[in-house]
């Protein structure tokens, strides 16, 4: 089963067989819809999720600047998501330096951070979002299936992904189009058809996984 048009390419090509499909993290909204209940009391918040490796290389105080603006055009709260801790995956300590530059020049703005690491914890926080900022293909992947604003950073096989299931929500975004691609994300989930696509998109995913469960059952 192949997830994204390029790499079903890459099997044909080599003669193996493969089957176009959706990730099996999209059908999540399908078996856990319960996740998207609402928090009591919960003030309404966007994530950001960056591996260590591309806040190395953007810079703190130019990401906290761009969570300032997004905060501020749209009153929620930013809050900080580790996707995965494993070696050049997200870092919390880095986080805390975002956190730290965030409440000295905007000390309106009340960064939270989710510690959890229970999967399906993380899942919810994403699924009671208002938005996706992130470098994770399964942070969007979750996103998209809840039909959330989303927007993803620089990453190729985000990218790659995106364009075979979720071509309408801005992949690939450097911060300086940041604040301009929260705004195409939150009009374009906000559209007719937004949430029928993401429906069916993790309807066939779930419906693609059963059937691969049964084939090896």
């Amino acid at each position: 089963m192949a997830r994204d048009e390029s790499s079903h390419k890459m099997a044909t090509t080599i003669g193996a067989a493969s089957v176009l499909s959706p990730d099996m993290v999209h059908s999540i909204s399908v078996r856990h819809p319960d996740l998207a209940a609402p928090t009591r009391g919960c003030e309404p918040y966007f994530l950001f999720q960056a591996n260590a490796q591309l806040i190395a290389r953007v810079g703190e105080e130019r990401i906290a600047r761009s969570l300032a603006v997004i905060a501020a055009a749209t009153k929620w709260r930013p809050a900080f998501f580790g996707a995965g801790t494993a070696r050049h995956h997200d870092r919390a300590d880095l986080y805390d330096g975002i956190t730290a530059i965030l409440r000295a020049f905007a000390p309106t703005v009340r960064p939270m951070g989710i510690t959890t690491r229970n999967p399906m914890s993380l899942a919810s926080y994403i699924a009671g979002s208002q938005l996706w900022v992130g470098s994770s293909l399964h942070g969007r992947i979750i996103a998209s299936s809840f039909a959330l604003p989303r927007v993803s950073l620089e990453n190729l096989k985000v990218a790659s992904y995106a364009a075979t299931w979720d071509p309408d929500f801005p992949v690939n975004v450097a911060f300086d189009r940041l604040a301009e691609s929260v705004a195409e994300a939150v009009t374009a989930a906000g559209s007719a058809n937004s949430a029928d696509v993401s429906r069916h998109i993790a309807s066939v995913a779930d419906e693609s996984t059963a059937a691969l469960v049964r084939d090896f059952l």
